[in-house]
C-alpha cells in the first residue's frame, strides 16, 4: 500500500497512492522535493502538472545551458538497470517547454549525470519532438542498482501539464526464428 492523496481534484494528488491518507488539500505535491520523488517504471508514464503546489528548486540544472526563468519542478526516481534508459517528456500529455535534469547520489548530495532542455538541442535541433516541440529527452547508460533522481521543471516561465516516461533497453535475441529468441528483448545483442 502507498499512502497519499488519491483524489485527482487536488493539486497534491499522488498517482501512485493506493490508500487515501487525508493529505488532499495540503500545499505541496508529494514529489515537490527530492525526498518525495515518485518512482518511474520502465515502459510506463505519469501525467503530472507543475502549475500548483510546487516550488522552484534551487539546484543546478544538468543540461548544456542553465534553465532560464525556471518554473516549479517535480521529482522522480528510478533504479539503474545496467543498460541504457531514456527519460522523456516527449509524450502526448506535455504542453509546455520542459527542462530535464538527471542526478545520481542522495537527495542531500546530488551529482549531475545528464540533462536536456529541448530534445534535439545536442543535434542542432534536427530531431524535434513531434508531440511537443520543446519537450525534453535524456538517453543514458545506467549502473545496476544505482539510484537516479529526475527533476522536471519549466523554462522561460512556462508551466502546465507534462507526461514523463521511462524506457529501458532489454538486450537479447530479437530474431523470432532463433531458438534463443527473447520476447522481452527490445535491443538485439547479437546472440
Amino acid at each position: 500500500e502507498v499512502p497519499g492523496c488519491t483524489d485527482e481534484a487536488f493539486c497534491n494528488y499522488n498517482p501512485q497512492a493506493t490508500e487515501e491518507d487525508g493529505s488532499c488539500g495540503e500545499t505541496d505535491q508529494t514529489n515537490d522535493d527530492c525526498a518525495g520523488a515518485l518512482g518511474l517504471v520502465c515502459g510506463e508514464s505519469l501525467l503530472m502538472n507543475n502549475e500548483e503546489c510546487a516550488n522552484v528548486d534551487e539546484i543546478q540544472g544538468c543540461a548544456t545551458a542553465a534553465p532560464q526563468n525556471s518554473t516549479s519542478g517535480l521529482w522522480f526516481t528510478f533504479e539503474g538497470t545496467g543498460n541504457g534508459v531514456t527519460v522523456s517528456t516527449c509524450l502526448p500529455g506535455t504542453n509546455f517547454d520542459t527542462y530535464l535534469s538527471v542526478y545520481e547520489g542522495t537527495c542531500g548530495d546530488l551529482i549531475c549525470v545528464a540533462g536536456n532542455d529541448d530534445q534535439s538541442e545536442t543535434t542542432g535541433f534536427d530531431d524535434l519532438c513531434p508531440v511537443a516541440f520543446v519537450a525534453s529527452t535524456v538517453t543514458m547508460n545506467t549502473t545496476p542498482g544505482a539510484t537516479y533522481f529526475v527533476l522536471v521543471s519549466g523554462v522561460l516561465g512556462e508551466s502546465g501539464d507534462f507526461e514523463i516516461g521511462l524506457s529501458c533497453a532489454v538486450p537479447g535475441c530479437t530474431d523470432e526464428a532463433a531458438c534463443n529468441y527473447d520476447a522481452t528483448a527490445n535491443v538485439d545483442d547479437g546472440s
